[in-house]
């Protein structure tokens, strides 16, 4: 063999060792991910100062209830996190953006949020992801009360989650938070479709990676069984929702969660898998 070629083949098979490897880098998923996100579809370009955002989120937060703050000392110190990210798209560089019901299938629209979609020419990104886990679930409390003093100071059209691939009005957001201020909670966060097939379906959530968790999707199932599977997957997924609060993340999945429905138990085994955990629903025999 020529000493050029033997020196140029070892040469592209480094190449492409190389190559291996920093494409299996790219691709492997962290062991810890959270992520929890909204996006505020607003009319014009610029983003909120943030001395601004800090008055409107803590001293003139209209939200108050009972005399207590819906932001503190507690969520204020996520002010300076690096996790946080706050960042400006326009319409005429990201159009697709404004139009989330066509990218995320889940996604339900009313007249009122496309009219709002269609008047906003900027979308104000509100984000908050760790790769590593957290002591706490604070994040779940500040992030949506920054949207809303986003939508507030900007003038808000729409706001969406895109981690449990939800739409609201800017009206109704803000009327959510004024009901309930308090969202370190499962149903603020998560939420529990049911996704159909030929002959059945299946029950899975969408949220879940706001505390750090995969998603959970049931065994497909019978059609006439949608109602129990759904009830007892979202049973399951805020149980979980509700130990990270308590502890912080990341938690320990149980391989079983007991559920009691219908004058039955029910017994539901957990796998944890790449993407999702693996929900098994069995009955409890009375033998």
């Amino acid at each position: 063999m020529d000493p050029n070629v033997g020196y140029l083949v070892l040469v592209v098979l480094a190449l492409a060792t190389l190559g291996v490897l920093l494409w299996g880098r790219r691709s492997r998923r962290p062991k810890f991910f959270a992520r929890a996100e909204y996006w505020v579809y607003v009319p014009g370009t610029k983003l909120p100062k943030q001395d601004e955002l800090m008055t409107r989120m803590v001293a003139e937060n209209p939200l108050h209830r009972l005399g207590k703050p819906p932001i503190g000392a507690r969520e204020g110190l996520l002010f300076s996190d690096i996790r946080l990210h706050l960042a400006m798209a326009i319409r005429s560089k990201n159009p697709h953006i404004f139009r989330p019901d066509l990218f995320d299938t889940e996604v339900t629209v009313t007249p009122e949020v496309l009219a709002g979609l269609a008047a906003s020419h900027g979308m104000v990104k509100v984000r908050y992801v760790s790769e590593v886990p957290l002591k706490d679930l604070r994040h779940l409390q500040f992030l949506p009360h920054m949207a809303e003093a986003v939508s507030a100071l900007a003038d808000g059209q729409v706001v969406f989650d895109p981690v449990q691939e939800k739409l609201w009005t800017a009206e109704a957001f803000r009327d959510a938070l004024a009901t309930q201020p308090n969202w370190e909670r499962f149903d603020a966060h998560a939420r529990t479709i049911w996704v159909s097939d030929d002959v059945g379906g299946r029950a899975k959530t969408l949220g879940m990676s706001s505390i750090g968790l995969a998603d959970l999707e049931s065994d497909p199932s019978p059609l006439d069984h949608e109602t129990l599977v759904l009830e007892l997957v979202e049973e399951a997924a805020s149980r979980l929702f509700a130990m990270a609060l308590e502890g912080g993340s990341p938690i320990g999945i149980p391989a079983t969660i007991e559920i009691e429905r219908y004058d039955d138990t029910f017994l539901l085994d957990l796998t944890p898998e790449r993407e999702r955990i693996g929900v098994h629903i069995r009955r409890r025999s009375s033998v």
